[in-house]
């Protein structure tokens, strides 16, 4: 049991080497946006969820309501039902009750860790455990502490911080984009409806939200037809 806890910490280092800089990240960014210390912590103790946490407290920013942001973060992490649904016949041996508390730590980075896994034996409740904990407290960590270091920041670098959260957007979205460039489509797409229906319709908060949902559906058709994608440009 104990061995296996620890092979799980052990293999979320990587993890935890990119959590605690975008954390941080969202500890000031919050702060800055009026959140309080304990309202960032306890955002990323019950969300876990980087990049709609980053989205919330933009929204919160500009005044969004809170069933608009909770509309966004459902669709921005609609894909965790995908991704949980991939890896249930690694985890049929683990008993549904483990199940349920092992999912909540399912994120991106520690799906990709588990799906890599070919040996089932190995992927036990304990590995996940350790997997999933090192993970979530590298994150609550890291925001707890950019939320309170930010107060020894002058003033001039607090201020600017409010661009700080289109940095790391971009910071995630250029990896992707190298990748395939149907993610930067699905991008424009999602700048486009956003910038239409806060400017010409006033639809305000819901802007993000449709955004989100109509680029997303984009999404799923474009990633369906990657393979005809994919020769149309190499021709």
């Amino acid at each position: 049991m104990r061995k296996s806890f620890f092979e799980g910490a052990k293999a979320a280092t990587p993890i935890v080497v990119g959590f605690i800089p975008v954390a941080t990240a969202f500890g000031m960014v919050g702060m800055n946006a009026g959140l309080k210390l304990h309202e960032c912590v306890l955002m990323s103790f019950m969300v876990f969820g980087g990049a709609s946490q980053l989205m919330a407290v933009t929204m919160l920013a500009s005044g969004a309501g809170l069933i608009q942001i909770i509309v966004a973060t459902f669709a921005i992490n609609f894909r965790h039902f995908v991704m949980g649904m991939s890896v249930m016949p690694k985890l049929k041996h683990i008993s549904t009750k483990w199940n349920l508390l092992l999912f909540f730590g399912l994120t991106d980075e520690t799906f990709a860790i588990i799906s890599l896994k070919q040996d089932e034996e190995l992927i036990n409740k304990y590995y996940i455990a350790g997997l999933n904990f090192t993970s979530f407290a590298a994150w609550v960590l890291g925001t707890l502490f950019g939320g309170f270091f930010i107060r020894f920041i002058p003033g001039f670098i607090r201020d600017s911080m409010t661009i700080a959260i289109y940095g790391l957007f971009i910071g995630l979205l250029v990896p992707a984009v190298k990748k395939n460039s149907i993610g930067l489509i699905i991008a424009l797409i999602a700048m486009g409806v956003n910038y239409l229906f806060t400017n010409y319709f006033d639809f305000g908060g819901w802007s993000l939200v449709l955004a989100t949902i109509i680029a997303g559906a984009f999404g799923m058709v474009l990633y369906g037809r990657e393979d005809e994608f994919a020769i149309y440009q190499e021709e």
